[in-house]
């Protein structure tokens, strides 16, 4: 059974990305606020591919690498 990522969190964006923890989170912020979402509410994967241009199954690819 593949498990599928809906959620993409800082820990998330620094393995797709490269970045450390610290700046990872910074761009979850950028990208809530992008995406006008309010503190607490979740960011999908459709809004990190919004915000970076990056294609859903590229992400995808790299989130289910293990």
């Amino acid at each position: 059974m593949t498990r599928t990522i809906v959620v993409i969190t800082p820990k998330d964006i620094q393995r797709i990305m490269g970045y450390c923890y610290k700046t990872a989170g910074r761009i979850h912020r950028r990208i809530r606020q992008f995406v006008g979402k309010r503190p607490g509410q979740l960011i999908t994967i459709d809004d990190f591919c919004t915000f970076t241009g990056l294609t859903h199954e590229n992400v995808e690819t790299l989130l289910n690498d293990d």
